[in-house]
């Protein structure tokens, strides 16, 4: 009997084989992290707190999706205090006493790029041929970028000249940048787990360097990358690099006689993943 069952039992099985149902589930997850590039600086309130100002994902030019609005001022360099858009509210060009006795004299003895009532000089000699220059003095801006992927910046400029000067003194202004890997500003620490955006170097991936601030005009490339800025693990913060320049005036017949004057110009940076 237990011979007989187990062959019935087998018949039914092969003979209802045949019968059964098939289903198919289809799944397919799939996850796509985009390049990535976070732009922070100072707020335009003029206080110290960094805020991030653009955080660009994905590609597609400078026209690519940033999901903050916001702009930012850039920093005087080695500190977080914010730069305006013009300089008389925050100081003035430093003076180069010429032909001093013992060496010219820069009247920006705190090396902030402006002359304020936190710089002093010494007393110095007079002659007749002391004289005064605004020429080889500099004005240092910085900003921070911190990406996942290579990224591009294109600048752009507006200048107001209400000088009274007959000549354009955006023609005279001198653009250097360079990027500082890792630094200390104004006690915030940054780049400690970070790499220059380009494998040449500090100084390498800028279309021109130095160039005549008025070649921005329109809007131009300045910068591209060829590398993430994050090196290894870390925070924001950490993984990113300061964006320095430096302006200089190149015009040397300035004299006493011409008065005051503002000079000023806009510089708009926009970094994006090409």
């Amino acid at each position: 009997m237990i011979g007989n069952f187990r062959k019935c039992l087998l018949g039914v099985v092969m003979c209802c084989a045949p019968l059964a149902s098939h289903a198919s589930v289809l799944d397919n997850p799939a996850f796509n992290i985009e390049g990535l590039v976070i732009v922070w600086s100072s707020p335009t309130d003029g206080s110290t707190t960094p805020i991030v100002s653009d955080f660009v994902i994905g590609a597609g030019g400078p026209g690519g999706t940033d999901l903050v609005t916001d702009d930012v001022f850039t920093v005087v360099t080695g500190s977080l205090l914010t730069t305006t858009d013009t300089s008389g509210a925050f100081g003035g060009i430093p003076y180069i006493i010429s032909n001093v006795p013992g060496g010219d004299i820069n009247t920006d003895s705190n090396g902030d790029g402006n002359i304020t009532a936190a710089d002093s000089i010494d007393a110095f000699v007079l002659n007749p041929a002391v004289d005064t220059r605004v020429d080889a003095v500099e004005t240092r801006t910085s900003f921070y970028v911190a990406s996942n992927t290579a990224f591009n910046i294109n600048g752009d400029v507006t200048a107001s000249d209400s000088s009274g000067l007959a000549v354009d003194l955006a023609d005279f202004i001198v653009l250097d940048q360079n990027i500082t890997a890792a630094g200390t500003d104004g006690g915030l620490t940054f780049g400690s787990a970070a790499q220059l955006p380009h494998s040449g170097g500090p100084t390498a991936g800028f279309t021109q360097n130095p160039r005549i601030l008025s070649d921005l005009e329109g809007g131009i490339t300045v910068f591209q990358g060829d590398q993430a800025t994050a090196a290894s693990p870390g925070s924001i913060i950490e993984q990113s690099v300061r964006f320095d320049q430096v302006y200089s005036i190149g015009f040397t017949g300035y004299d006493l006689a011409f008065g005051t004057f503002d000079f000023s110009a806009t510089v708009v940076y926009t970094v994006f993943v090409p």
